[in-house]
């Protein structure tokens, strides 16, 4: 055998283990989130700022897939008779998760602190992109459990996400 042939199937193998270990770490990795996001399930973390009486400033960050439309409103109060105070907003989840919006009120009306800001996810209304319900499931039947994830809300139709943040 010749000794340069012999060195370079060496050299061979060993170029081909480092990329087999490293696929293993990459798939390793990979595994260790899909458990941490099948253990909770999908979420919403938010907060949310008053920048004036005209404008709140949203900051947030979801595993829900890229793609997803997140609800956003601002209410006078949590409970029975709150009035909703802000415009209609949708976001759209990047790929990175993070989001930032800036929330205006309804005419006539105004922000201050200690409203509520409200960010969900519904996988029924508005209509989600198939990428998203592939991973949500149709009726949110893939989003999480109640028992796990105190965001998880269900009606007799539907699993949805809802997060609660104070204007601060």
């Amino acid at each position: 055998m010749n000794p340069s042939a012999a060195s370079s199937r060496l050299l061979t193998k060993a170029l081909l283990l480092c990329i087999f270990g490293f696929m293993v770490v990459q798939s390793g990795a990979a595994t260790e989130h899909e458990l941490t996001r099948r253990s909770v399930g999908f979420y919403i973390l938010v907060k949310a700022n008053l920048d004036s009486e005209r404008q709140v400033g949203l900051f947030g960050y979801t595993n829900l897939p890229p793609g997803a439309i997140l609800g956003v409103a601002i209410y006078d109060r949590i409970g029975t008779g709150s009035i909703k105070e802000s415009d209609d907003l949708n976001i759209v989840v990047p790929a990175n998760g993070v989001f930032r919006a800036d929330l205006k009120p309804k005419q006539d009306h105004s922000f201050q602190r200690s409203m509520v800001c409200s960010v969900s996810f519904m996988p029924t209304y508005p209509k989600q992109p198939p990428s998203v319900l592939t991973r949500t499931g149709d009726v949110g039947e893939f989003l999480g459990e109640s028992a796990r994830n105190p965001q998880i809300n269900a009606s007799p139709r539907v699993k949805f996400i809802d997060t609660l943040t104070v204007v601060q």
